[in-house]
């Protein structure tokens, strides 16, 4: 499901959709997006538990094989600053939902503007995968 959440977000909201995106690593596939939660839809927003609004962030990692998109085990730790380096606490979670796990990681939107996140993904047995990328707000 929050796989599927990663692409409606991205195909719902256009001017996310750049930020959406993935790094792959020999078979394993890291998924992620940002993106405020006024923008999730209502029951998605429910059903994990999130406030929708515009000074609330949530970014979404998913951990997966390429050969067959089943899950990785894997540890996900992060990140975020302003432009100027000011931190924004992000707080992870691993959600599971039909068989799937994801990771949400929530903070407060500090102001408008721009983000920069900093990933740590470490699957299981393989190297830790590090995916920086900046998203406004």
């Amino acid at each position: 499901m929050l796989r599927r959440l990663i692409l409606a977000c991205g195909l719902a909201c256009p001017a996310l959709a750049a930020q959406a995106g993935e790094v792959r690593s020999g078979e394993v596939v890291v998924r992620y997006n940002a993106l405020p939660t006024a923008n999730l839809p209502a029951e998605s927003a429910r059903r994990y538990g999130l406030v929708r609004s515009q000074d609330q962030g949530l970014v979404i990692v998913a951990v997966s094989r390429a050969s067959d998109d089943g899950d990785v085990a894997a540890t996900v730790s992060g990140r975020a600053s302003t432009l100027i380096g000011s931190p924004v606490p992000v707080t992870f979670r691993r959600v599971e939902e039909s068989g799937s796990v994801s990771w949400l990681g929530t903070f407060q939107v500090p102001s408008p503007g721009a983000l920069r996140f900093s990933l740590d993904v470490t699957p299981t047995g393989a190297a830790t995968q590090h995916v920086e990328f900046v998203q406004d707000f």
